[in-house]
């Protein structure tokens, strides 16, 4: 792994086609056109360094490039720049919080995947990160691999979405940041 402290990005030293898992597979988050390999890039809001550290060190061994910021502000002017794959906001942010980020990036019509990773992880905590536009919610302490997978998942429902046929206007083609949902 290969970080760059000036822009927060990192990527992985050795060749995408290197990083397997641990069935010896390939792990590659997303395929462009034909034959061609893409990362998927991951916006990782969190404060705490040593988290973040393994978070990194984590996605990056998975095949996945990762910008990383620190605190509230420098996380929402990131996601505002529109090109993550998926975004990990924590909650407990310094400048703004985690949920705020969210609620800003919602009502700006971004649809990129959150997928909030906090401490709170009470049932209401759960919720409040739901509502507030996020669209999946992991508690610390959690598993790698589990991370990873709803990651992935988050990245495969977004391409489904917008590869979608539906017509326009149907209830599934609303704005996460438009709540409540109803179901048409």
């Amino acid at each position: 792994m290969v970080l760059d402290e000036a822009t927060g990005l990192t990527r992985a030293a050795a060749p995408l086609c290197q990083l397997e898992n641990d069935l010896g597979q390939h792990e590659n988050p997303a395929v462009g056109s034909p034959g061609e390999l893409v990362m998927s890039r991951v916006l990782l809001i969190e404060d705490d360094r040593q988290t973040a550290d393994e978070i990194v060190a984590e996605l990056v061994d998975r095949g996945f490039q990762v910008e990383w910021a620190a605190t509230g502000i420098e996380g929402l002017d990131k996601a505002r720049i529109g090109d993550a794959d998926v975004m990990i906001v924590d909650r407990l942010l310094p400048g703004i919080d985690g949920l705020t980020i969210i609620e800003v990036v919602r009502q700006e019509h971004i649809r990129t995947p959150v997928l909030v990773l906090s401490a709170l992880g009470a049932v209401d905590d759960r919720v409040r990160g739901l509502r507030a536009g996020g669209d999946d919610y992991l508690p610390k302490p959690f598993e790698p691999r589990e991370l990873v997978a709803r990651l992935r998942s988050s990245i495969g429902t977004r391409s489904i979405r917008s590869s979608s046929s539906r017509p326009a206007g149907s209830s599934h083609d609303r704005d996460p940041g438009q709540w409540p949902w109803t179901l048409g």
